[in-house]
């Protein structure tokens, strides 16, 4: 939790010079380097899905940045849109909360074969943050 404390303060902090920028260049650097890409790492590393909190701020950040720099009020259908990929109509930005699950579990899945050749055996049972986390991508699937 303290990590993420601190992940939250440095986007604050990053955040809050992005209104000096040019639209453009904010809203660039808010979907390319501020948000998702500085807490890629610490989704995929660590179960970060058991603070559902610390994802919806974190999210809700990144949204008023958004509206912020953009000058747009975005509701919840607005802000559902502007996390789609540019191809499907979107803005391309991410949420948290929808991607830890999917993200620790691709690691998981990406160290299972070096798991198996450390141990030298297949691991019989997944961990309780492995179950914890195919729970939380479920619910993302179907609220």
């Amino acid at each position: 939790r303290v990590h993420g404390d601190n992940k939250l303060a440095d986007l604050r902090t990053l955040v809050s010079r992005l209104p000096l920028l040019d639209s453009h260049h904010a809203f660039f650097l808010l979907r390319c380097s501020f948000t998702i890409p500085r807490l890629t790492y610490f989704l995929r590393t660590a179960p970060c899905f058991d603070f559902p909190g610390l994802l919806e701020e974190y999210d809700s950040i990144q949204r008023s940045t958004l509206q912020e720099i953009s000058n747009v009020h975005l509701d919840d259908s607005a802000w559902a849109q502007s996390c789609l990929p540019a191809r499907c109509g979107g803005l391309g930005l991410t949420s948290a909360v929808q991607l830890a699950p999917s993200a620790f579990l691709a690691s998981a899945a990406a160290c299972s074969g070096l798991s198996y050749s450390l141990f030298e055996s297949p691991v019989d049972a997944p961990s309780p943050s492995h179950n914890r986390a195919l729970a939380a991508w479920s619910t993302t699937l179907d609220p």
